[in-house]
């Protein structure tokens, strides 16, 4: 079995889509808080760039998110 040739964000095809990898980690409190979604808490981490991000809230993950989404690479 042959397997297409991987690229990574940068070196890619002309007009290929880029593949950006995320790892998210999410931890919850031992007792409720009582805080509901806002309690979200975790590290996101960019794969290929190794930059990773604390966040206490939804918003803070999509930001970090939208960011390396961004047409313009980091």
């Amino acid at each position: 079995m042959r397997f297409p040739e991987q690229t990574s964000g940068v070196e890619r095809p002309v007009g290929a889509a880029a593949t950006r990898t995320f790892v998210v980690r999410l931890w919850e409190p031992a007792e409720p808080t009582g805080d509901g979604p806002e309690a979200l808490r975790g590290v996101v981490d960019h794969v290929q760039s190794g930059r990773s991000a604390p966040f206490g809230d939804a918003d803070a993950l999509l930001a970090f998110l939208r960011a390396w989404c961004a047409p313009a690479e980091r």
